[in-house]
């Protein structure tokens, strides 16, 4: 996990770096997670690879700042998305792991890259679900913790209703045709309405910030009461067009 998400980002920054000093420009485009600003139980190591991210992408960009360099540095939060990566990861649950919705298309982050590769942007969140959990932490960790584990709802939107037989490519290649995208395109958005409008725009991700909050509070509580759960929340989002 960290060889992958975090070492293999180091490793492209490293053999891009000296060109852009060389050109006195440049963009260098790392893709984090909204479980990069906010843990969630049953994904720590993916959590903590994708939270260095964060750090890395910081530190190197105050650094090329004093430098004067002219690189640029994004970080692209993104939600989940819909790759293979549910079905080719090892489980350790008894039952195959689950994106936690609201799931999203691979094209949304490929999309928010290609904008950050020509324009200046610090961070941009692909859906209003990743910002809302960085808003909810910057509020209140301890409060976060609590709505997150309203009924153990973060554990259960993680878990399908179909038993693990043990299949993984953890320490060997897996059958695969080479896809991008998983097998729950029929419950993801094909693009971020809240990315489009607000991600994009700085000041106006700002003006919406305490917005989201408060319907990111209202509804963890409303998952955690037992109102709805993951499989109906899955079942609403059948053939939609996307946000």
């Amino acid at each position: 996990m960290i060889e992958v998400n975090l070492l293999g980002q180091v490793h492209g920054i490293k053999a891009a770096l000296p060109v852009m000093r060389a050109q006195r420009s440049g963009t260098i485009v790392a893709v984090s997670s909204g479980l990069g600003v906010r843990s969630v139980p049953l994904q720590a190591p993916y959590c903590a690879a994708k939270r260095a991210v964060v750090g890395l992408m910081e530190g190197a960009r105050m650094e090329e700042r004093r430098a004067g360099s002219g690189v640029q540095f994004t970080t692209i939060l993104p939600s989940s998305i819909n790759t293979p990566l549910f079905d080719h990861a090892p489980s350790f649950m008894g039952r195959r792991p689950a994106p936690i919705p609201p799931v999203y298309e691979p094209a949304a982050v490929a999309q928010a890259i290609l904008f950050a590769a020509t324009r200046r942007r610090r961070d941009i969140y692909v859906s209003a679900a990743a910002r809302q959990l960085d808003l909810l932490e910057r509020l209140s960790p301890a409060l976060t913790d609590r709505l997150l584990g309203l009924g153990g709802q973060a554990f259960r939107r993680q878990q399908r209703d179909e038993a693990d037989a043990g299949q993984n490519n953890l320490y060997e290649p897996s059958d695969t045709t080479g896809s991008v995208r998983g097998r729950f395109g029929r419950f993801a958005f094909r693009r971020s309405a809240y990315t489009r409008t607000f991600g994009y725009h700085p000041v106006l991700g700002r003006t919406a910030g305490a917005t989201l909050a408060v319907m990111a509070s209202r509804r963890l509580l409303r998952v955690g009461s037992g109102k709805q759960v993951p499989t109906a929340l899955f079942r609403a989002r059948r053939g939609a067009k996307g946000p």
